[in-house]
């Protein structure tokens, strides 16, 4: 142990020694993408069969670009991007979570569903409010103004994309 600090009231020195993790970008990046893949596949999926859902980063795209085309194409870069992004952020959590790969991902995809839900919709949609000076837009907490489907779509998919991170991330060799 290389240092010891001391915890609590008492007098007794606890060893402490900060944890390295070992992150292997090769898999991040690919159950990152892998996952990305699957979280994407749902969603169409969900579409395809009439289920209303959020789609923030097709909502990003539309605030700067307006060609439905380009929409499409910088949305499916945002989503990259946020899914990989994701993906590294679990790589840096997982190991500190004590469960199987599967519940480690049924976790993280619930934490980021709460997150998108309670941060990421409700800012993203008052904002297209604003600059389209139309409070119609504002979905509201937990996509509230689209009603029930669209959260539950939002979470099948975020628990989709975290159950895939984790199957296949937490495969790895022993760290």
């Amino acid at each position: 142990m290389e240092t010891a600090r001391s915890m609590g009231s008492t007098n007794r020195a606890i060893p402490f020694a900060p944890s390295l993790v070992r992150i292997d970008p090769a898999l991040v990046f690919s159950s990152g993408f892998l996952a990305t893949l699957v979280i994407t596949t749902v969603m169409l999926l969900l579409l395809w069969f009439g289920v209303a859902q959020v789609d923030l980063p097709v909502w990003v795209s539309r605030l700067f670009v307006s060609d439905p085309v380009k929409v499409q194409a910088v949305s499916l870069g945002i989503h990259l991007t946020m899914g990989l992004g994701f993906a590294w952020v679990f790589a840096l959590v997982e190991p500190h979570l004590r469960f199987s790969p599967t519940q480690n991902g049924l976790i993280f995809g619930v934490v980021l569903w709460v997150l998108v839900q309670a941060i990421g919709v409700p800012t993203l949609s008052a904002v297209a409010a604003v600059l389209r000076a139309n409070d119609s837009v504002f979905a509201g907490w937990f996509a509230s103004r689209l009603g029930i489907a669209a959260a539950i779509a939002s979470l099948v998919a975020h628990l989709a994309y975290g159950v895939s991170l984790g199957v296949v991330y937490g495969r790895q060799p022993s760290r």
